[in-house]
């Protein structure tokens, strides 16, 4: 089985992006350490991966939070209060997700496999800046 949006690869037919992700929205609702505290980061992430599911404002804040963590190097908790308390509106006019080419995402929710907590932190770094980086220099032009 492979991901229409993102190109995962899934052995069982039963497995997917969708159902990966609701195990971890559990974990991160858990409110329990390592996932809890980084929900944001999963969210905005899996939504960049998976833009169809979701309206063109939110892909767009979800790829603002990203790049003001990995690219501009501003602090988690900091991005996450700017933007609750700007609300759910747009996101900022600087920040736009581009169009990605047609070559799947070199890190997925497929490869975070169980989300094991010695592991989850650094496997969602990797997620997230693996998807920066193949949206700033894959990406085609809107």
């Amino acid at each position: 089985m492979v991901c229409e949006d993102c190109g995962a690869r899934f052995s069982d037919e039963g497995d997917s992006c969708a159902q990966r992700f609701e195990v971890l929205l559990a974990l991160d609702h858990s409110h329990q350490e390592p996932w809890g505290s980084r929900h944001g980061l999963a969210f905005a992430v899996f939504v960049l991966q998976h833009p169809g599911r979701y309206e063109t404002a939110t892909a767009a804040r979800a790829y603002e939070f990203l790049m003001r963590v990995f690219e501009r190097g501003e602090t988690l908790d900091y991005v996450v209060r700017d933007l609750r308390a700007r609300g759910r509106g747009g996101a900022d006019t600087d920040y736009h997700p581009p169009t990605r080419g047609a070559e799947p995402f070199p890190v997925t929710i497929a490869d975070l496999g169980e989300f094991a907590a010695s592991e989850y932190a650094v496997d969602l770094d990797r997620w997230c800046r693996s998807t920066v980086h193949h949206l700033r220099s894959g990406a085609r032009s809107a």
